[in-house]
């Protein structure tokens, strides 16, 4: 299902209140926006966008990967933005965005996510603690209006404080709960 169709269903079937919302945007970018769409606000910011493949973990998932100069290394670059289709489609699922990007280098997590509450970006972010391998990762996430999702995230690959930003739509839980 693409964009449009996909709007268009959400618009009859949605209930009136969740129409009035908008999606987490963030440098202009947002996880309804079509892949052309990302691309062509990607080459405002002066970013060229390359298609990519992930590996490791995220080995299956395709993409692009934008950059300002040569080519980017792969998603989570952290030079630009890159973002990913959900897996056999051409509709974004995830979004990443570098520091450059939003003129945060340098600045604590937590200050990242007093601003974007400030600019009423997310109503709320909450800290949470991620184990990852041998290290324990401090991030904040929140939850939109629309099943996206804004996680702000430290950057593994720097001793600064550089930090992203991700948008992904929220995960959803399937199974049968007994409490």
């Amino acid at each position: 299902m693409n964009y449009q169709k996909f709007l268009l269903c959400l618009w009859l079937i949605a209930p009136e209140s969740l129409l009035a919302k908008e999606p987490i945007s963030v440098a202009g970018l947002n996880l309804f926006m079509t892949p052309d769409q990302i691309i062509s606000v990607a080459k405002k910011k002066q970013l060229r966008c390359y298609p990519t493949e992930g590996s490791g973990v995220n080995s299956g998932s395709r993409g692009y990967s934008c950059c300002k100069s040569g080519i980017c290394r792969g998603f989570n670059d952290g030079r630009g933005i890159s973002f990913r289709f959900k897996k056999g489609t051409k509709i974004v699922n995830q979004i990443d965005i570098s520091c450059r990007v939003t003129n945060s280098c340098g600045m604590e997590i937590g200050d990242i996510a007093r601003i974007l509450i400030k600019k009423k970006i997310v109503e709320d972010l909450s800290y949470e603690v991620v184990p990852i391998i041998d290290v324990n990762l401090g991030r904040y996430r929140g939850k939109g209006p629309l099943g996206d999702e804004i996680t702000v995230n430290p950057n593994l690959h720097s001793a600064f404080l550089d930090s992203g930003i991700t948008l992904r739509f929220s995960r959803k839980i399937s199974r049968d709960t007994t409490f």
